[in-house]
C-alpha cells in the first residue's frame, strides 16, 4: 500500500489486506501456557462456565491470495494445535473463513473488523454456544431490515493508516433493545452513538471511524445492566471486535462486564470475582486474544 506499512491492496482496489501470517514454532509454547491457564481456571472455578469464541481471519488461512508465497505460512496451524490440546471442559466455537469470498462477505474491505454480516453471524453462533449451559437464555433478538447509510463513505482503519483513497458503505441493523444502562468504571455513559445514526444525525467529517462511532470504542472496564432479564451475569474478555456485540449479548443477562486486557497490567480474576458475581466467562477474539499471546492470559 505504501512505503511505511505492511498492508496489501488488491489491484482492482476491492480490498486492503494484512499479509499472510507466518508459522513460528515458539508460539506453540505460548499456546501451551494459555491452555494450562484455561485448565487452571476451569478447575479453580467449577461453578463458572468458560467459553472461547475464536475469530479466524484471512491472514491465518490458506485462502489468503498470497498464502503460497510465504516460506512457512501459518495456515491455521495455531488454532488446530489449540483445539487439539485444549481442556475438554472449555467450550470453543469458531468463526471460520472458508474462502477469500468469505472474507469479503463478513469483514470490511478497508478495515480489519467484521461488518454487519459478520456481526450477525457471530451473535447467532455465540448465542447458541451460551444456550448449552443457559437453557433459559432469552431468544435471539430479531431485526426488521439491514439499514444502509447512503450518506456514509467509510474509510476503514486499513485505508486510513495506508493513505489509500478507498472507501465502502456502512450498514447496521436496529434490534430495538429494551432500556439498559452502561457504566465505565462505575460512571454512567452512553456507549456508541447508534441512536443518533438511526435518526440521521451521522458524523460527516472525512475519514471518520464509523465502526467506533456507531458501536462504541475500547474501554478498560464496562458494565451493562438490563433489568428485565434472568438473574445471570456474564464477563466478556476481548478487544474491539466485541464492541459491536456487547449490547446484544448483554441483553440476555442481568449484568455483563467487559474487560479489555490492553488497559491492564495486573488484572486478577479472583479479585474481580470477589466484587462481581459471574456465571459465564466468554473470551472473544483472534489468535492473540484467544491463545497466541500472554497479554490475554487470565491471571487468577
Amino acid at each position: 500500500a505504501d512505503m511505511q506499512s505492511e498492508y496489501l491492496v488488491m489491484r482492482d482496489g476491492s480490498a486492503i489486506l494484512f499479509p499472510p501470517g507466518s508459522f513460528d514454532e515458539s508460539i506453540l509454547d505460548v499456546i501451551d501456557r494459555r491452555i494450562r491457564n484455561y485448565a487452571t481456571l476451569i478447575k479453580t472455578y467449577p461453578d463458572i462456565h468458560f467459553y472461547v469464541y475464536y475469530i479466524e481471519r484471512l491472514q491465518n488461512t490458506v485462502h489468503h491470495p498470497l498464502a503460497d508465497t510465504v516460506a512457512a505460512p501459518e495456515n491455521g496451524q495455531y488454532y488446530d494445535y489449540f483445539l487439539a490440546h485444549k481442556p475438554a471442559a472449555l467450550q470453543v466455537e469458531k468463526f471460520s473463513i472458508e474462502s477469500y469470498d468469505d472474507h469479503l462477505k463478513y469483514f470490511y474491505r478497508t478495515d480489519h473488523h467484521w461488518n454487519i454480516e459478520g456481526i450477525l453471524r457471530a451473535y447467532n453462533q455465540i448465542h447458541g454456544m451460551l444456550e448449552e449451559n443457559y437453557p433459559e437464555i432469552p431468544a435471539v433478538r430479531q431485526y426488521e431490515q439491514v439499514i444502509e447509510f447512503d450518506s456514509v463513505e467509510f474509510f476503514g482503519g486499513l485505508a486510513r493508516k495506508s493513505y489509500q483513497d478507498i472507501s465502502e458503505g456502512f450498514s447496521v441493523v436496529d434490534y430495538a433493545l429494551p432500556p439498559y444502562q452502561v457504566f465505565e468504571n462505575d460512571q454512567p455513559i452512553t456507549y456508541g452513538d447508534s441512536a443518533n445514526y438511526l435518526v440521521g444525525n451521522i458524523p460527516q467529517e472525512a475519514y471518520f471511524n464509523h465502526y467506533e462511532g456507531y458501536y462504541g470504542g475500547d474501554k478498560a472496564l464496562m458494565t451493562f445492566v438490563f433489568e428485565d432479564t434472568p438473574d445471570r451475569n456474564l464477563l466478556v474478555i476481548g478487544n474491539s471486535y466485541d464492541n459491536a456485540l456487547l449490547p446484544l449479548l448483554a441483553s440476555h443477562y442481568h449484568h455483563t462486564y467487559n474487560v479489555d486486557f490492553r488497559y491492564y497490567t495486573d488484572f486478577s480474576l479472583s479479585a474481580f470475582l470477589a466484587e462481581h458475581d459471574v456465571d459465564d466467562v466468554l473470551v472473544i477474539g483472534e489468535n492473540s486474544v484467544v491463545f497466541g499471546s500472554e497479554r490475554y492470559l487470565i491471571r487468577r
